[in-house]
């Protein structure tokens, strides 16, 4: 009753499935890419240190992006700036460090947005379902969208691996930028998690509960607890 009702929580499981569908997707390969495409697998050290640094910071200025701009906003800057990370993994040259490091930030600055907002946006959710059912269930919730998010892992670690054995990549291989194997890394590295970011984030768009809707559900909710609580005493 809890999920059928809450609207917004439904919203909120089927982006958290696409966008960490396409982060795990980018995860299960990121390795794969960065020994072939870029030549050197001691690269990713550096690379994991630019995502980190990009998730970091997004982290930082999540408090100041919500209060301006609001949660969903928020979420869907996320998306974009790791979709704008996941396209310029497709597109960059082989061997090119610097690219790749910009690339990388990127893709951190919008996993760590995302992240930051879904699980505040959550917490709202929690209210909502209260308003609309009159059950308060933060542990359902929370369950939902971890189990939600797990689902997203396993698909995004198969989708990574099937693709990159699609197009003949076995261990061992011999690539060079430009064939189909190179291609295969390129597409499951950076197109399919780009879409699937894209995605997502058109479906944040209809994620209706903002800033002034959730006020109102919380003094409402407030209302009647206070109700309550006189009638009982």
């Amino acid at each position: 009753t809890m999920l059928k009702q809450n609207r917004p929580l439904q919203v909120l499981l089927l982006v958290a499935l696409l966008f960490l569908t396409s982060n795990f997707v980018f995860n299960a390969v990121g390795l794969y890419y960065v020994r072939s495409i870029t030549g050197n697998a001691g690269y990713f050290v550096f690379l994991q240190l630019a995502q980190t640094a990009g998730t970091i910071l997004f982290a930082s200025f999540a408090p100041t992006i919500t209060r301006r701009y609001g949660k969903r906003s928020g979420y869907m800057l996320g998306a974009l700036l790791a979709a704008v990370g996941y396209g310029l993994i497709f597109f960059i040259p082989g061997g090119t460090l610097i690219l790749a490091l910009v690339a990388w930030f990127f893709v951190g600055l919008g996993v760590g947005g995302s992240n930051a907002m879904m699980f505040s946006m959550q917490a709202d959710t929690v209210d909502y379902g209260e308003w609309v059912s009159g059950i308060r269930s933060e542990g359902g919730s929370y369950s939902i969208l971890s189990f939600t998010r797990k689902i997203g892992q396993g698909i995004g670690g198969w989708v990574g691996g099937a693709v990159i054995g699609a197009y003949g990549y076995v261990a061992g291989a011999e690539i060079v930028d430009g064939d189909q194997i190179s291609l295969g890394l390129r597409v499951a590295t950076g197109a399919i998690p780009a879409v699937l970011a894209v995605i997502a984030l058109a479906v944040a768009f209809f994620y209706r509960l903002d800033g002034d809707t959730h006020l109102k559900v919380v003094d409402e909710l407030t209302k009647r607890r206070t109700q309550s609580s006189i009638a009982s005493t």
